[in-house]
């Protein structure tokens, strides 16, 4: 069993759609986000794609990877959006 059926069966449709969501925000935020070296932005990506495809195989929520890899997508800042940090500093 992998994760996206597990998520499909424990939470029905209504948590799929969060699920979706969920990753369409960390994606726009990696889009987003601005770097002074390319290879990094290609870095990240892959690191996503990697733990997305691994997620086929590990079927639980506790997948220390994938949630480490979110905490810094969703802290990333972009020029157009600095966060609060940057103004106060």
């Amino acid at each position: 069993m992998n994760f996206y059926a597990r998520v499909l069966g424990e939470f029905s449709l209504i948590g799929v759609a969060i699920f979706i969501f969920f990753l369409k925000n960390i994606i726009s935020k990696l889009r987003a986000a601005s770097f002074t070296d390319g290879a990094v932005k290609r870095y990240l990506y892959l690191w996503l794609f990697i733990t997305l495809a691994t997620l086929l195989q590990f079927d639980s929520l506790a997948y220390v990877n994938f949630w480490l890899l979110v905490a810094f997508l969703l802290s990333l800042t972009s020029k157009e959006r600095p966060s609060e940090v940057r103004e106060a500093a």
